[in-house]
């Protein structure tokens, strides 16, 4: 081999390995802070799944103050989100119930695996013992690869909640682990993850706390906080208003909506109008709303008589997929698996507008095999569509009571369709004219997310016993409710003992009492959820984040030494190549030296043979001579 081409192979294989090695170090030194977990729909759409909590007979917390139910504010919440989110292009929003209707956890998160959602977000409002508490507070994961993205969604949220007037619980940001430190302890985060989608918790205020309930009661505070919860996962999705312009058509699904922005802006007055608002709605700023099937032609005109037109089709509802789930979804022996009835299971149809129905029939249920031990999926079909359904077999879990009643709606289908209205809220603009579709204005001042130790005199009773009792509805007596509203379903983790509860049942006291009645909490058979467990998720919070520093202290130190072994490995294979070279080179020289040294040899011999052949001649010549 040629000296050149040696040394080529050699600082070839020295750069690889030091390269290697340098990049292994950074990897592991730096947080991946931009990490997402995409799963886009065939047209490229970033796919948002609004879960409104509870529902149905499951009124959720109960406010004192002003009597409101925990899932009509989720509903208000999650029907102003959607209604903001979706005037943005790039996205599909989907929710997980109708007004009436109840869902398993599991299923919340399964219906993000039915659509290929990029985040679930479960939306609440909080309850506590200690009725100071308040603010808002997201729950995010602990997992790998999804612990940055949730995190950095749940700060977003916690930012324009803000910004809308809420305070913040915690620094607005939390996150709980299950017996697995790896793993999540809330279900629908936990199925999430396990479905390959960022999940997280938000809840927005504290029933149990009086300014946060008369905040929320007001509808325009629930219009505020739905737009601030949409702007902040646009932002955290880059995306941008949807716009349309002069001469132009464009098709949207009902409740999308456009912004209809004129090519030659003038100053002065403009209106716009639709020639048929039952199918384009046109606000007075010029957003376009779809309404019902059809096709309407929207103009603007300004003062000076200028005008132009641009056509807006709305497109029929479908179909366009379905998800599933049932209560219990844990099972400790064969039989209760063999025993299940397939009619309380909820199958739910999801439509083109993000909505979701409830089915009573017209679907069909693959075989369940009560002897599978672990997580089972089942097939369910209906109208062409499929889905799985998970049962787990767990002989060691722990399986609380439940409500037969709770998969049963409680009344006429409730559409979630509302129109976009304009809100002001501090650092949010509806303008269309901006790049992102707010102003880029100072952004609200965030707090350090570190939390703060909570007195230990607000942990309440309920958080270190097993709880299981009913919210209190409008219409129910506190008797009735108890008994419709009780729950407790699938364990969070596979051989993790953590019941399924919905994550924002209300938490007090256990001998605490509101209006003379006896306020119960909902829990699991391991702990309490995150709107009655303030104390131990600040303590798993602090812990979490001393965890958060060691575990980036010992990256960094893990990275120096993984750096230092790739240059010892390459100084190794330098030296051991040179000691290598060096050996070659030598044995090249005594192979030169040999033959030298036998050349030389030859060449004596020669040289004493032909001096004994002239001694020989000499010393015949005189008898030569004699004869």
């Amino acid at each position: 081999m040629r000296k050149g081409g040696f040394f080529r192979i050699c600082s070839r294989v020295m750069t690889f390995i030091l390269m290697a090695g340098l990049a292994m170090g950074v990897m592991t030194a730096v947080p991946d802070n931009a990490a997402t977990v995409y799963a886009k729909d065939g047209n490229g759409d970033v796919v948002v799944v609004i879960d409104p909590g509870h529902g149905g007979y499951d009124g959720g917390a109960h406010s004192a103050t002003t009597g409101d139910n925990e899932s009509d504010l989720n509903w208000g919440i999650a029907k102003y989100m959607k209604a903001e989110l979706e005037t943005y292009a790039g996205v599909r929003v989907y929710v997980t119930r109708a007004n009436n209707e109840w869902n398993t956890n599991t299923g919340r998160a399964h219906m993000g695996k039915s659509v290929g959602a990029d985040a679930v977000i479960s939306i609440h409002n909080n309850s506590s013992g200690n009725t100071g508490t308040n603010g808002f507070v997201a729950y995010g994961s602990v997992v790998d690869g999804y612990s940055e993205p949730t995190k950095n969604l749940c700060l977003n949220m916690a930012r324009y909640a803000q910004a809308a007037g809420l305070g913040l619980f915690s620094g607005g940001y939390l996150t709980r682990t299950g017996t697995n430190p790896a793993e999540d302890f809330y279900t629908v985060i936990d199925e999430g993850t396990k479905s390959g989608i960022p999940t997280i918790i938000a809840e927005h205020s504290f029933m149990t706390n009086a300014s946060d309930s008369y905040f929320m009661h007001e509808k325009e505070n629930q219009r505020k906080v739905g737009v601030a919860d949409a702007t902040a996962v646009a932002e955290y999705f880059g995306l941008s208003k949807r716009t349309i312009s002069d001469g132009q058509s464009i098709e949207l699904d009902r409740s999308y909506s456009a912004y209809f922005v004129p090519s030659n802006q003038k100053d002065g007055g403009v209106s716009f109008s639709s020639s048929d608002e039952n199918v384009a709605h046109v606000r007075s700023d010029g957003l376009i709303t779809a309404v019902n099937a059809g096709t309407a032609t929207v103009t603007y005109t300004y003062a000076d008589g200028t005008s132009g037109s641009c056509t807006f089709t709305t497109k029929p509802v479908v179909q366009v997929g379905v998800s599933a789930g049932i209560n219990p979804t844990v099972y400790r022996t064969s039989d209760e698996i063999a025993a299940i009835d397939k009619s309380t299971i909820i199958v739910k149809a999801i439509y083109s507008d993000g909505t979701s129905r409830q089915q009573s029939s017209g679907y069909n249920v693959g075989d369940i095999d009560p002897y599978y031990e672990g997580r089972q999926y089942v097939s369910i079909t209906h109208n062409g569509f499929s889905a799985s359904l998970l049962i787990r077999l767990d002989t060691t879990a722990e399986i609380g009571t439940y409500s037969k009643y709770l998969y049963q709606t409680t009344g006429e289908y409730a559409d979630i369709f509302t129109y976009p209205e304009l809100v002001s809220i501090e650092g949010v603009s509806g303008s269309p004219y901006t790049s992102n579709g707010f102003e880029n204005e100072p952004k609200p001042t965030q707090p350090e997310t570190t939390t703060q130790a909570q007195p230990t005199e607000q942990t309440t009773a309920a958080e270190t016993a097993e709880t299981t009792a009913a919210q209190d509805t409008a219409e129910e007596t506190a008797e009735t409710a108890t008994e419709l509203v009780t729950e407790a379903q699938d364990t969070t983790v596979e051989g993790e003992v953590t019941q399924e509860t919905d994550e924002t049942a209300s938490t007090v006291d256990a001998t605490q009492t509101v209006s003379g009645s006896t306020t119960a909490a909902d829990t699991t058979a391991v702990s309490t959820s995150p709107d009655k467990s303030e104390t131990t998720a600040q303590a798993t919070a602090t812990d979490t984040t001393k965890g958060n520093k060691e575990k980036k202290s010992m990256d960094w130190i893990i990275a120096v030494l993984i750096v230092l072994i790739a240059l010892m490995a390459a100084l190794i294979v330098f030296a051991a190549m040179s000691i290598k070279k060096n050996n070659r080179y030598n044995r090249r020289l005594e192979q030169r030296e040999r033959r030298r040294r036998e050349e030389l040899g030859e060449d004596e011999t020669r040289n004493e043979g032909s001096r004994s052949g002239s001694k020989r001649i000499n010393e015949d010549e005189p008898k030569r001579r004699k004869r």
